[in-house]
């Protein structure tokens, strides 16, 4: 069930919703991974079942064609998260993934911590990931507030962090599963350093 304002979407809404554990399908071009993300950041696409039950959503963008191309080198994959809690609005949590060889420098050039951004700069180089020229791939996931809080009434502990390591997780495979091999990932560290470091090896190697 999706809240009201879906029915002219040109992506199929089923494949950001969570179904059985499973990876998202990435979405098949820049226009429908456009759609999908105005979906969620005008919240007009919301599972109902997460609001009582279950995780929220999590989309996968059009896999770049220089990344399809070039499939015997792995990507670089950057995550970090925006918000901690239902105080302030979801948890969200994105990654980005590019070819190496692109970039002399391996960073898509003018990016940096957002801190470090103009408000202005921060949308010119959203715009750029937008376009269809885009060489950029990228995931999110978002926690609303009423999975968090269900996460955090369980009667076994499940805490922020290991919501915000499970997210990074999530998209990890999500990245992995669409045949996406990844090189290097650089994650912003929740928690103590040196155990979330052994917690993704432990996972992914």
């Amino acid at each position: 069930l999706l809240t009201e304002g879906t029915e002219s979407l040109s992506f199929d809404p089923s494949t950001i919703l969570p179904f059985n554990n499973k990876s998202p399908a990435p979405q098949p071009n820049r226009a429908a991974t456009n759609d999908a993300l105005d979906a969620l950041l005008k919240n007009s696409l919301r599972p109902t079942p997460c609001d009582v039950y279950g995780s929220g959503p999590l989309l996968l963008s059009d896999i770049p064609v220089d990344i399809r191309k070039n499939d015997e080198r792995g990507v670089i994959l950057g995550i970090d998260e925006a918000g901690r809690g239902p105080v302030l609005g979801p948890m969200t949590y994105a990654a980005a993934f590019w070819n190496p060889d692109t970039n002399s420098d391996n960073i898509p050039s003018g990016f940096n911590d957002s801190k470090q951004l103009s408000a202005e700069k921060r949308a010119s180089l959203f715009k750029e990931m937008r376009s269809e020229a885009s060489c950029i791939g990228f995931a999110l996931r978002v926690l609303h507030a009423s999975e968090i809080s269900r996460n955090q009434l369980r009667r076994a502990p499940y805490n922020l962090n290991a919501m915000s390591h499970d997210a990074a997780m999530e998209m990890i495979w999500a990245v992995l599963d669409a045949g996406v091999k990844i090189d290097t990932a650089y994650i912003d560290t929740v928690g103590l350093p040196d155990q979330y470091r052994k917690k993704l090896e432990n996972v992914f190697e």
